[in-house]
């Protein structure tokens, strides 16, 4: 997220988090959503991705200042949407299949609760 606003030339702040629950910050704005990362403008929290992005190019149109980063025309945009949907549910699903259920970090407790539901250990 933060290489998107560098690109874009859009200031920001950056609150870092722990990996795992408990977060206090995120707590504090009474927010349940348990993952990162969110986005606060003013009062308006933003817990999705792709729901932060949409807002920031609502708030930040192409321009000078912040110049465009996504694809043009109809038919490149088709390809950025299905590159997209590829790199998430194929690439980044993959690979987390691949994490080793003995590696050290999954031998932790509070790492396999945070992780339970989630298919992101190697069985």
């Amino acid at each position: 997220m933060t290489q998107y606003l560098t690109l874009r030339n859009i200031p920001y702040a950056v609150v870092e988090q722990p990996p795992m629950l408990p977060r206090p910050d995120v707590d504090a704005l009474g927010v349940a959503y348990r993952r990162i990362p969110l986005m606060a403008l003013g009062r308006d929290i933003y817990c999705d991705t792709k729901c932060i992005l949409d807002k920031l190019e609502a708030l930040y149109p192409p321009s000078a200042e912040h110049p465009a980063l996504g694809a043009g025309g109809r038919k490149a945009k088709a390809l950025e949407i299905l590159l997209d949907k590829w790199s998430t549910a194929i690439v980044f699903q993959s690979a987390c299949t691949t994490i080793p259920a003995d590696l050290a970090p999954m031998q932790n407790e509070a790492v396999r609760v945070h992780r339970r539901g989630r298919d992101l250990v190697a069985s």
